[in-house]
């Protein structure tokens, strides 16, 4: 479910659009379907959307880091 603080952002992996509404959406997609397991965005965006659950990342903080790995990646994105 998309939150409030969280600007969503659609992903183009495979020819497929994923909409990614949360963190929680970010960290699943960097897990199971990222070109790429390393880089230092990409290690950032993980600790930052994992630290949202606990109150220590602020939502912008964990999109910014998302798109920055999408960047590191060649990830093609948009904000919707």
């Amino acid at each position: 479910m998309p939150s409030s603080n969280w600007v969503t952002v659609i992903v183009h992996r495979h020819g497929e659009l994923h909409s990614i509404g949360s963190p929680q959406d970010a960290l699943l997609i960097l897990i199971s379907d990222w070109p790429n397991f390393e880089g230092i965005a990409y290690i950032s965006a993980l600790e930052a959307c994992a630290g949202t659950e606990g109150g220590g990342v602020s939502f912008p903080e964990a999109r910014a880091a998302f798109l920055l790995a999408a960047v590191e990646a060649g990830v093609y994105f948009q904000a919707a």
